[in-house]
């Protein structure tokens, strides 16, 4: 039987998901402990196929996310996570509690739409805009027609049609110190937002 325990490994910039198994320490370099799980899998097929730990550390430790999969940047001044290959509202909602729960400041969330949700599709994107309500302390971008649809006055919220009603007031502005969570579906192609940061 293998015993895991998950846990935030608090040290300056980033608290990555650090495991420890059969008496060894994992440090990953994924952020969010809804990662864990995906850890805890790893080691698990690991383990069964006698995967040495020695060699499951190696192979965890060594995977750097990339392809606009929480991926951690610093670009000029600010640090972002990027989180654009993809987005559906159980993704969605266990990146804005982990970015919530961040000891940052001056937060910011970018987030579009979420693709192919059928007829759930407006009443997922409403409880996602609700869950944020009380992220008063959290700057909110919300792009795309399905959140637009649920424009509500709030000094923190700003919606916006389409990505380039958003670039047109990012260029208005100069985002400086910022922390971002940059999250939505693929074919929102979010990362697109680098270029202009």
């Amino acid at each position: 039987m293998i015993f895991f325990t998950n846990y935030y490994f608090l040290v300056p910039p980033w608290p990555f998901v650090t495991n420890k198994t059969l008496g060894v320490d994992i440090n990953s370099h994924l952020i969010g402990l809804y990662n864990a799980s995906n850890i805890n899998a790893a080691i698990t097929i690991g383990n069964y196929f006698n995967v040495s730990i020695g060699d499951i550390k190696d192979a965890i430790e060594s995977y750097i996310p990339e392809n606009n999969r929480s991926q951690l940047l610093l670009k000029d001044t600010n640090e972002i996570i990027l989180d654009a290959y993809n987005a559906n509202p159980s993704s969605m909602l266990v990146a804005l509690e982990y970015f919530g729960q961040l000891h940052k400041a001056n937060k910011c969330i970018i987030i579009g739409d979420m693709y192919e949700l059928g007829e759930e599709s407006l009443a997922e994107h409403k409880a996602t805009v609700d869950f944020l309500i009380q992220k008063s302390s959290i700057q909110c971008h919300f792009i795309g027609k399905d959140f637009f649809a649920y424009v509500i006055q709030k000094e923190n919220f700003y919606f916006y049609r389409s990505f380039e009603d958003f670039i047109k007031y990012l260029l208005s502005i100069k985002l400086k110190n910022e922390t971002l969570l940059i999250k939505g579906s693929r074919g929102m192609a979010l990362e697109r937002t680098l270029e202009y940061l």
